[in-house]
């Protein structure tokens, strides 16, 4: 029976999502200069029982935490920054939930999101493609006794070999390799006292477009020497002028020598798949590699998508399935110039095709909805008797279901006619990004799609052979030497990490490097 009064002192409540607990002893949690406090986690793992009574025993001790987010700090229901410590004040390092260690971590709390999932789902998204986006938890947290409803746990954006995996920038690094990469930039609304920022304008500036101010984000503007701010000022302001200038689309010269267009690709489909207000605008983060590691820009991390996919009413673009948010004149100007470029746009065309007969199809959506659902078909009804806003508008919903089970539906919908309206503009014939895409028959792959592993023949003499992978932007992910006309790819990395979904092209060399096949290859997760 769910207990009205849940958030009244001394009730308790049991739950199949973890629960955490925040005490306080009677601090008011301020928006800066954060306090100290206790917090205690419950888990007893998959398929058991929290009781909100129970002992901690996944997390026991100091965390400080801070209000966070300005436009979420308007709400009644208040997402918190919080840093995990040690019993001296120093940052510990604890693995939450199953997440990797560290010790800065969000207590995210959907509110004017009623399906308390959008941005849950994009980070799932992010993660399938392949790039780092924040892993998540769903949680039901109680703070100083009174419930507070349904949270999501989650990473924060920040350097590490767990998160945004970039070269370390240290002080000392002001010349030569060193000096290049490590670091990381977004471009946000402007709190000085936070992060420092600076105004990148480019040579020549674009008729109509206006400047944005990337601010340093980790390392922070005042961890830097000058040496390292004016390195990234001065590769910020080449890289915008290689996008203003007349040669932008030359290979040699223009935006594509200094940008990781894969990364660019996902971060663009993401951001329009979901039509994120906030996209190219606020919460959009880039981080610059070493030269030894590429020198490239990379977009990304994804980040704060609770007013995408449908849940906005005050920006016309991000409403309905058709059209694009780069359009948008008071976004960034790089998107609206990268789709002017034929090549970009090809790529464009041909990444989305490849997500769509890979992973990323309708039935991808509507079962990961209906999954993450199914965790919440309990607590989202504690979570409504304590923020009883079902059926009432909450800036800026475009949309207000009565129940619950509207909010998902509504959700469903929405993706699935925009993921049709972005197929009819992005059909047709394209320039794959690898140029050998043409099956050869004298080279097998069973099964294809695959799911765990694929086993690759060669209608060839028997002897020594080189097998490559590589993926659709024609960057090598595996390569081994083999003996023989049969060879069983685990689907890994040449570290051993699992590829993501997706096209990749394999190909075999003989002895002599001649290629002696190719084929086009998908990895499918049987669901």
């Amino acid at each position: 029976m769910l207990l009205v009064s849940l958030h009244t002192m001394g009730q308790t409540f049991s739950s199949n999502l973890p629960i955490i607990v925040i005490t306080t002893n009677g601090q008011p949690i301020p928006e800066e200069k954060r306090i100290v406090v206790n917090m205690g986690i419950i888990d007893k793992g998959v398929g058991a029982r929290n009781t909100s009574s129970d002992p901690f025993n996944s997390y026991n001790g100091k965390i400080s935490i801070e209000l966070r987010g300005e436009s979420a700090q308007l709400v009644p229901k208040q997402s918190y920054s919080i840093e995990t410590q040690d019993a001296t004040g120093k940052n510990l390092n604890v693995s939450l939930l199953g997440m990797p260690a560290e010790n800065d971590w969000v207590l995210y709390a959907p509110y004017t999101d009623k399906s308390m999932m959008r941005d849950v789902l994009a980070y799932k998204i992010g993660r399938s493609l392949g790039e780092y986006a924040s892993r998540t938890r769903y949680t039901e947290l109680v703070l100083d006794g009174d419930y507070k409803g349904v949270y999501v746990l989650m990473e924060k954006i920040k350097h590490d070999v767990n998160r945004v995996d970039a070269a370390t920038l240290l002080p000392q690094d002001i010349e030569g390799d060193e000096l290049t990469g490590g670091y990381l930039l977004r471009v946000d609304k402007l709190d000085d006292n936070d992060y420092a920022a600076w105004t990148a304008t480019p040579t020549p500036q674009l008729s109509g477009e206006k400047d944005f101010q990337f601010q340093y984000f980790d390392p922070k503007g005042d961890e830097l020497v000058d040496a390292q701010r004016n390195y990234i000022q001065n590769y910020i302001k080449t890289f915008q002028s290689s996008l203003t200038g007349s040669n932008f689309t030359d290979e040699a010269t223009g935006f594509r020598h200094y940008l990781d267009v894969r990364s660019a690709l996902d971060f663009i489909l993401v951001n329009e798949l979901g039509k994120n207000v906030d996209a190219y605008v606020y919460s959009t983060y880039l981080y610059q590699e070493k030269d030894s590691d590429g020198g490239k820009l990379h977009l990304g991390p994804l980040w704060d998508f609770n007013l995408a996919f449908g849940n906005v009413d005050y920006v016309a673009s991000a409403q309905f399935a058709p059209g694009y948010v780069w359009s948008d004149l008071y976004r960034m100007f790089w998107v609206r110039r990268m789709v002017q470029d034929p090549i970009f746009k090809s790529n464009l065309m041909c990444r989305w095709q490849e997500l769509r007969n890979g992973f990323l199809t309708d039935a991808y959506f509507t079962s990961a909805i209906d999954s993450l659902a199914t965790v919440l078909q309990e607590s989202q009804q504690r979570n409504y008797v304590r923020w009883p806003i079902l059926g009432k508008y909450i800036w800026p919903n475009q949309f207000v279901g009565q129940t619950y089970a509207e909010e998902i539906v509504f959700l469903k919908k929405w993706i699935v006619d925009r993921l049709a309206w972005m197929d009819a503009d992005l059909a047709g014939p394209c320039e794959l990004l690898v140029t050998e895409v043409e099956d050869q028959s004298n080279l097998g792959v069973y099964p294809n799609p695959f799911d765990h592993s694929v086993t690759i023949t060669i209608n060839d003499t028997p002897g020594i052979k080189q097998l490559q992978v590589l993926d659709m932007m024609g960057r090598e992910v595996f390569s081994t030497s083999f003996s023989g006309t049969e060879y069983q790819w685990l689907g890994v990395t040449q570290n051993g990490s699992t590829v993501p979904e997706g096209v990749y092209i394999v190909r075999v060399y003989n002895a002599a490097g001649g290629v002696m096949g190719y084929q086009r290859l998908i990895r499918a997760i049987a669901r």
